[in-house]
């Protein structure tokens, strides 16, 4: 979107924003459905410009009679200008954008509520024939009233955000235009195991939005989890089609690839998925475990090491790539510095205490060897792993009985 087309479409999300304001029944998590506007003549450009205009001069007018209530406008227009000028953002609207120029609306709010509490108290003191009297209790009255109105309508909203489905159910409903809200609906569905509610959520975000890779990726998920491998792989083909530069879609295509036990095929697709992001963890340790299958023990290894580098916390590459050069690649050296990077971030890992202690005492560094068996010693006593004690080097069990 370009930023003449943005600043346009937002002279009319200033006033959407004050309509939500003043009644807030169309409350919804995600507006991307939101009318763009493509030229000035149109209504919602130039009458959204014209509002706005109209309501800056009243403020200015105001500004020496009530300058609280001049600077409260003038604050909405100020702290929205960022999100709704010329630097083009990723919705033209968003429900979390004016919480901070709320703060102008709720101050004039306020005087509104004094000024209306003012004027029923001095219509009833003239009707009664009574001197005009202190105006706290209607607008004591006022203020309770709209703070119970708004409360009840905030606590049914919480209600909608209780969970991602119900949140995204919501969101079809007020924006049915918007083929995000019915994909992540959908999802939400799919994340909850109910592949039937699933279904028509998604299919309809591919209607409204026939080349959405992310919906593709999402029926082929559901495609997979109801049985049907080949309706799954033609979805990640759809979604490749539609996003070929999206690295996400090549990794959904050769998982899918991968469940067919096409293996080279899925091997290739992994490697076309860390071309595009080689920060993709997951993808390079996929091709780790695809390389072992295919016996290729070197690659694997150095896959896992790059599943390793871009993710520090793949406790999983480090313990396979340990494994690798442990026992394929006679490289116990290397073994170790992996075993004790799964330990930095995972102190109780069983496999890669055994595992330590059997690479330094291969490495011939005894000492430590020992050591690491004694640590692991507690974990198998617990685990009740009594093969593993029994069929112990002797070097650890020598140790072990020394007092």
């Amino acid at each position: 979107m370009s930023p003449r087309v943005y600043l346009m479409t937002e002279w009319s999300a200033y006033l959407y924003y004050l309509r939500l304001f003043l009644w807030p029944d169309a409350l919804v998590i995600d507006r991307s459905d939101y009318p763009v506007v493509r030229s000035f003549f149109e209504l919602q450009a130039w009458g959204g410009l014209v509002g706005l205009l109209v309501l800056g001069w009243l403020a200015w007018r105001v500004r020496r009679r009530w300058p609280a209530l001049s600077f409260a406008a003038w604050w909405y227009f100020v702290t929205l200008a960022a999100e709704s000028t010329v630097f083009p953002l990723a919705e033209p609207v968003n429900e979390h954008r004016p919480y901070l120029a709320m703060l102008g609306l709720g101050t004039a709010s306020a005087f509104a509520l004094r000024g209306l509490a003012r004027g029923l108290e001095r219509m009833a003191g003239l009707r009664r024939g009574l001197p005009r009297a202190r105006h706290a209790w209607p607008f004591a009255l006022l203020v309770t009233l709209t703070t119970t109105a708004l409360g009840t309508a905030t606590f049914l909203r919480n209600q909608t955000w209780r969970d991602d489905l119900t949140l995204w159910l919501d969101a079809t409903r007020k924006a049915p235009n918007n083929p995000r809200a019915w994909l992540n609906a959908g999802n939400a569905a799919l994340q909850r195991g109910d592949v039937e509610q699933a279904r028509p959520l998604l299919l309809e975000a591919h209607r409204l939005h026939p080349c959405y890779a992310y919906v593709q990726m999402n029926l082929s998920v559901l495609a997979w989890k109801t049985g049907d491998l080949e309706e799954s792989l033609r979805w990640t083909d759809d979604a490749v089609r539609c996003r070929p530069g999206l690295a996400l879609a090549h990794y959904y295509r050769a998982a899918a690839l991968e469940r067919l036990r096409r293996l080279d095929e899925a091997l290739e697709a992994y490697r076309q998925t860390t071309q595009l992001d080689a920060s993709h963890a997951d993808a390079w340790f996929a091709q780790g475990r695809l390389l072992e299958v295919l016996g290729e023990a070197t690659g694997a290894a150095r896959a896992y090491e790059k599943a390793l580098a871009a993710n520090p916390l793949h406790a999983d590459a480090a313990m396979r790539a340990g494994l690798l050069y442990h026992y394929r690649l006679r490289d116990p050296t290397t073994a170790i510095a992996h075993y004790r990077a799964v330990l930095r971030h995972i102190p109780q890992h069983y496999g890669a205490h055994y595992q330590l202690a059997m690479a330094l005492l291969q490495s011939g560094r005894k000492g430590e060897a020992i050591r690491a068996w004694r640590a692991f010693v507690p974990l198998a006593e617990a685990a009740g792993d009594r093969a593993s004690l029994k069929g112990a080097p002797g070097e650890f069990r020598a140790a072990l009985s020394d007092p």
